[in-house]
């Protein structure tokens, strides 16, 4: 996964799956301390940027790397990495949407403006979720998927959990998700 990089970069996030990236890094690379992070910036929703060092001790073949030991590295959704002008080709976008498919959600790594691998990360519905939304249906409950993830990822979850595709909100941001409810309340759905 490009430990050396990504595991540094995500070090510095506040993030609950930062922090899951960063100790699988540890991990495959048997070690307690990983590079430097340096101008990290976080964008809510989106990913994370920032300048990554003192990560080419990780490596025993140092011939094509960076002499200088400095990296510019991105981890975001596509919005954010096209926002940083990178293209996601067709094949990457291909194996994006597969992953997608099966509920995960996929961020993209970023090494010096070239896209250097795709992180997926799943959190599987509990096993009751499905009969709980049942239940809240019988109720007369309307049970809502609201998520960042994009519309694939949800869909696959609400499939799972037996919400319908008309009760889903995808692509929403940290800082929409209030008004989103509000609206929701307000409109007595």
């Amino acid at each position: 996964i490009n430990a050396e990089y990504g595991g540094t970069a995500e070090s510095a996030s506040e993030h609950p799956l930062g922090l899951a990236v960063t100790n699988h890094a540890k991990q495959l690379l048997d070690v307690d301390q990983l590079g430097t992070v340096v101008n990290f910036k976080s964008v809510p929703g989106m990913g994370i940027s920032c300048t990554v060092t003192n990560v080419n001790q990780f490596f025993t073949d140092t011939t094509d790397l960076n002499t200088s030991d400095t990296y510019e590295v991105l981890i975001g959704n596509r919005a954010m990495v096209g926002e940083a002008n990178v293209t996601v080709n067709e094949e990457v976008e291909m194996k994006m949407q597969e992953h997608e498919n099966c509920g995960h959600t996929v961020v993209i790594v970023v090494i010096d403006g070239e896209i250097a691998c795709l992180l997926t990360i799943s959190d599987p519905i509990k096993g009751d979720a499905a009969s709980a939304v049942e239940l809240l249906a019988s109720w007369g409950i309307k049970v809502y998927l609201l998520t960042g993830d994009n519309i694939r990822t949800a869909e696959a979850i609400a499939k799972e959990a037996n919400i319908p595709r008309s009760r889903i909100f995808a692509k929403v941001l940290p800082k929409q998700k209030v008004s989103k409810i509000k609206w929701l309340q307000g409109n007595h759905k």
